[in-house]
C-alpha cells in the first residue's frame, strides 16, 4: 500500500494511506498528528480495524447489533437501559459514523460532549455500552478515552426513627410489609413484589425470582439477576405475622403490588411523615448499616441482601451510617479534651 508522508506548514505530520473503496476506486485517506509515529499510530489504528470489520456498519448500527445479540441473556431492565442510551446519545454524528472509520479522538470528542449534559455515571455507563460493542466488532482496536471523575453519590440511609415514622403515616398493610421485608430482610423492590406464598417455609423467605418491567411495558417474574440472589433469608416472628394478616391474592403472590406501585405508595408515605427524603431502596442501606453497626461479619451481610462476595456497592451502601457513627465517637472525642486550654 502506497505512503506519503507530508510535513504540513502548522509544523503537524500528515500521513496518509491508498485503500478501495465501497465503489471499487482507488482512495487516500489522511491522519494528522503532532509527530509522524503519533500518526503513523492512527493509520495503522485504522487500517487494523478495517481489516476486521467485514459490513459496512455505523457506530449506532453496531450497537443496535450488539443489543439485539445480548437480548436473551440480560434483564429487560438492562436492554431498555441500552435502548435508552442507544436513543439518547448515539443519534448523532458519533453515531452515524462508520465503524470502520471510527478513532479514538472520534470517542473522545464524544464523550467529552456527552459529558456536558449527562452525570459522570451516565456517561461511563454509555462508553461501556460503546466499549463492550467496539470490543465484539473490532476486538484489536485499542479503545482508550479519558472519562469524567466518579463524583460520590449523596445518599441518605434512613434511621430507625425514619422508617417508623413512615410506617405510622400509612394504613396500607401491603406498603408495611413491603417495607418491613426491605428493612428488615434486605430483600429488592422486585423481589417483594415476585415473592408467593410457596417462597415461604415457617419464618425463612427463599427468593427464587424478580419482578421485572419487559419490554412491552408488562411486568413479569423471572429468575433473579445473578446467582447471589438465590438466598434463604431467616426473618422475625413480627414481621411473619404481619404477611400472615394480609388478603390472599389468587395468584399465589404475597403482595398484589407490582414494583412501581410500591414505589408511588412509598412515595406519599414518606411525603406525609415529614421526614428527610429518601428511596425504598434505601431500606436495603438501611438493612446492610444496622447489621455492619452491630457486628456482623460482611460475608452474612452479602449472603442476606443478595450482594456477591467482596462487594463494592453493598459497602457503599452502610458509609453514611459509618460516617454518622464517627461523628458521635468525634464529638466524644473533643469532649475528652474540651477542658485542656485554661
Amino acid at each position: 500500500m502506497a505512503r506519503k508522508k507530508n510535513k504540513l506548514a502548522s509544523g503537524n505530520i500528515r500521513v496518509q494511506r491508498r485503500y478501495k473503496g465501497d465503489d471499487g476506486k482507488t482512495h487516500t485517506k489522511s491522519f494528522t498528528a503532532r509527530t509522524r509515529a503519533e500518526a503513523e499510530a492512527l493509520a495503522a489504528e485504522w487500517q487494523a480495524h478495517r481489516s476486521q470489520v467485514v459490513d459496512r456498519i455505523t457506530v449506532a448500527g453496531a450497537v443496535e447489533k450488539y443489543i439485539r445479540m445480548k437480548q436473551a441473556v440480560l434483564s429487560p431492565s438492562t436492554i431498555r437501559s441500552y435502548l435508552g442510551m442507544h436513543r439518547k446519545y448515539l443519534s448523532g454524528p458519533f453515531g452515524q459514523t462508520q465503524l470502520l472509520d471510527v478513532t479514538n479522538l472520534d470517542i473522545q470528542l464524544w464523550v467529552s460532549q456527552i459529558s456536558a449534559d449527562a452525570s459522570p455515571k451516565t456517561v461511563r455507563n454509555v462508553f461501556g455500552l460503546v466499549s463492550a460493542t467496539l470490543s465484539m466488532f473490532m476486538p484489536d482496536f485499542p479503545i482508550r478515552a479519558t472519562l469524567p471523575a466518579k463524583i460520590k453519590p449523596d445518599l441518605y440511609c434512613p434511621s430507625t426513627a425514619d422508617i417508623k415514622a413512615v410506617l405510622a403515616a400509612t394504613d396500607d398493610l401491603q406498603l408495611e410489609a413491603a417495607i418491613l421485608l426491605a428493612a428488615v430482610g434486605t430483600m429488592r423492590q422486585g423481589e417483594i413484589c415476585a415473592l408467593k406464598w410457596n417462597d415461604i417455609n415457617g419464618r425463612t423467605l427463599n427468593v427464587r425470582s424478580s419482578m421485572v418491567k419487559d419490554l412491552d411495558g408488562t411486568w413479569s417474574i423471572k429468575a433473579p439477576k445473578t446467582l447471589s440472589s438465590n438466598r434463604s433469608i431467616p426473618m422475625t416472628k413480627e414481621v411473619m405475622q404481619l404477611l400472615h394478616a394480609l388478603p390472599k391474592n389468587p395468584d399465589g403472590r404475597v403482595l398484589s403490588y407490582n414494583p412501581q406501585q410500591v414505589g408511588h405508595r412509598f412515595q406519599t408515605a414518606v411525603r406525609h411523615a415529614g421526614v428527610h427524603w429518601f428511596r425504598f431502596h434505601d431500606l436495603r442501606h438501611y438493612s446492610a448499616s444496622q447489621m455492619h453497626l452491630s457486628g456482623i461479619p460482611d460475608k452474612y451481610i452479602e449472603a442476606r441482601g443478595g450482594w456477591r462476595d467482596g462487594s463494592s456497592v453493598m459497602k457503599r451502601t452502610y458509609q453514611t451510617v459509618i460516617d454518622i457513627e464517627k461523628a458521635r465517637q468525634d464529638k466524644k472525642i473533643l469532649d475528652v479534651f474540651k477542658n485542656m486550654i485554661i
